[in-house]
């Protein structure tokens, strides 16, 4: 299925509103007041989902230990979790998963979206746990 298809059959299915692409063509959606999630595509028949979970300390001796335990925690669940966890060079910590949208229907993608939103909340909580 295209993005657009994907996005309005979710849109439907969670009743938002006014879920349309910006000029450059991606998807901003918030989820419970927390998670601010871009949808794009990414080339043909695959999507990005992209979400800035924390501000973590400037210095390389307050944000280590904040690091090593968000370390730990997705080292444990590798095998269940699907995101990918980057940290740029702001020291903004974001999570990033790749979607084959060609070969999903619209169930699958809401479940994928939802499986996403969870596992980036989770780090999103360990993060602020730790920044402080």
């Amino acid at each position: 299925m295209k993005l657009d298809d994907l996005i309005a059959a979710f849109s439907q299915t969670y009743h938002l509103s006014d879920v349309s692409a910006g000029k450059d063509g991606s998807y901003q959606l918030i989820f419970d007041g927390l998670i601010n999630l871009e949808c794009r595509r990414e080339g043909i028949g695959t999507a990005l989902l992209a979400a800035t979970l924390a501000q973590l300390p400037d210095t390389l001796t307050q944000a280590t230990p904040v690091l090593e335990k968000i370390m730990h925690y997705a080292y444990a669940r590798m095998s269940s979790h699907r995101l990918i966890l980057c940290l740029d060079a702001d020291h903004r910590l974001f999570a990033y998963q790749r979607l084959p949208i060609s070969t999903m229907n619209a169930v699958v993608f809401s479940q994928t979206m939802s499986n996403f939103v969870n596992q980036a909340e989770e780090f999103l909580r360990l993060a602020q746990s730790g920044v402080r």
